[in-house]
């Protein structure tokens, strides 16, 4: 199924380029097989588990395009400018990979 998951712009190139292969939101948005569509490509979501924001800061910060967990943690206040960063708080990391 083709689902909706909007991405700020400055994750384009790392999108594209194959650097940012999940991202963390605090809903699930998409199962296991269903497609979406950003910056002119179509992904594949081919895994969704639920885990602690601060475990993926520590262990997926790269599959994320961070170069580091701080890095990690950075891009995620300025980017959900209103949110505070809680190691505690449930997310829903969504695995995907380019297919066109």
């Amino acid at each position: 199924m083709q689902r909706e998951i909007k991405f700020h712009p400055i994750f384009g190139r790392l999108l594209l380029s194959g650097a940012k292969t999940c991202t963390s939101r605090s809903k699930q948005l998409a199962d296991k097989g269903d497609t979406f569509s950003a910056f002119g490509a179509t992904f594949l979501v081919y895994n969704v588990q639920q885990t602690r924001l601060g475990a993926v800061r520590a262990r997926l910060f790269a599959e994320e395009g961070a170069i580091s967990p701080e890095h990690f943690e950075k891009v995620y206040r300025s980017v959900g400018r209103y949110r505070p960063f809680d190691p505690e708080k449930q997310v829903w990391v969504h695995f995907f990979k380019r297919v066109l």
